[in-house]
């Protein structure tokens, strides 16, 4: 399951950068000392003894929060729920309820949409930066856990999709579900332990969580995370700055992209994932021929965990106006 692909990539990469993130005070983490915040995270939610499979809402943009707590679920068999902070008090109140959750942690600059009388045993857990938070407990760090046995089928995530009626809809999502996208797109577009890709799409859905986070952990490589569409503006220079090898982006950040000044800095970008809206033979061409940049376009749900059918690689195997094979 997750962890194991994560500890085997601990033993050999220790000093290695796993993620980058340009917009904040500490803009680097190891893999090590990424690591060192999991375990504290998960010390947290020993303390309040929380049981394997419970359900934990996780609330917070594109930041180390974020993943602290997403990996922490992930290691020990809990159910991470991550919920768009930019959605209203209302819809984030029905995702709580509607999943089940026990824990919530959230951002501090969503406090405002969270319900001040949450449910009998429900805990709501205000998250400013995650040391300070961890601070407050006290705890020992060192202290030896136990072991969880994690199965491939056991549940791990639930991403709640808009769907076409109604309230959102909670898709259940395994760690085999998880490994296996992540594990395929990896092989696919041959990603290695010099990988780096840039996130630019949000972390609480599948995209962001497997493209640009576990299909580069899986083969060793690094992320480097960004806030979303702020970012799109410096896009090439991100580009360059961290020598990005790979990302994954909708049409529309395409299109943003051609209608910028702004010209590519290097030439370290090796190719773009596209997926999630129509990609027009027209948008397609224009910025190849621009920027120099294969786009490989592919088609998936949040119910495929993420892509589940993308061009070949590499670029002469493309076949323009089509999302591809099977993965």
């Amino acid at each position: 399951y997750i962890e194991d692909v994560f500890l085997k990539k601990l033993i050999k990469f220790k000093k290695k950068i796993f993620i980058t993130f340009p917009d904040s005070k500490i803009k680097k983490y190891t893999y090590q000392k990424f690591y060192n915040h999991v375990i504290s995270a998960i010390q947290i939610l020993n303390f309040y003894k929380v049981k394997k499979g419970e359900k934990i809402s996780i609330i917070f943009y594109n930041q180390v929060e974020f993943l602290i707590f997403y990996f922490a679920c992930l290691f020990r068999g809990f159910v991470a729920v991550p919920i768009n902070p930019d959605l209203s008090s209302k819809e984030i109140d029905f995702i709580v309820k509607n999943s089940k959750s026990r824990f919530v942690f959230f951002s501090s600059t969503i406090e405002f949409k969270i319900k001040k009388k949450p449910l009998k045993n429900n805990f709501y857990l205000k998250v400013n930066t995650f040391d300070e938070f961890f601070r407050r407990f006290k705890l020992d760090n060192k202290i030896k856990m136990k072991t969880i046995n994690v199965n491939l089928h056991d549940e791990a995530v639930i991403i709640y999709t808009s769907g076409t009626t109604g309230n959102p809809k909670g898709v259940v999502l395994t760690h085999l579900n998880l490994l296996s996208d992540a594990k395929a797109i990896s092989e696919w577009f041959k990603f290695n332990n010099n990988t780096k890709t840039l996130c630019v799409l949000p972390l609480f859905h599948n995209n962001g969580q497997i493209t640009t986070l576990l299909a580069p952990l899986y083969a060793g490589g690094s992320t480097v995370i960004t806030v979303g569409k702020t970012n799109i503006m410096n896009f090439w220079h991100i580009t360059k700055k961290y020598k990005i090898t790979w990302t994954s982006v909708m049409a529309s950040i395409l299109s943003i992209l051609n209608s910028l000044p702004f010209e590519k800095k290097n030439n370290s970008l090796k190719a773009i994932l596209c997926g999630g809206q129509v990609l027009t033979s027209s948008l397609q061409k224009k910025f190849e021929h621009r920027f120099k940049v294969p786009v490989f376009e592919g088609y998936g749900l949040t119910e495929t965990t993420s892509f589940a059918c993308i061009n070949d690689y590499p670029k002469k195997r493309r076949i323009t106006g089509s999302i591809g094979k099977p993965l």
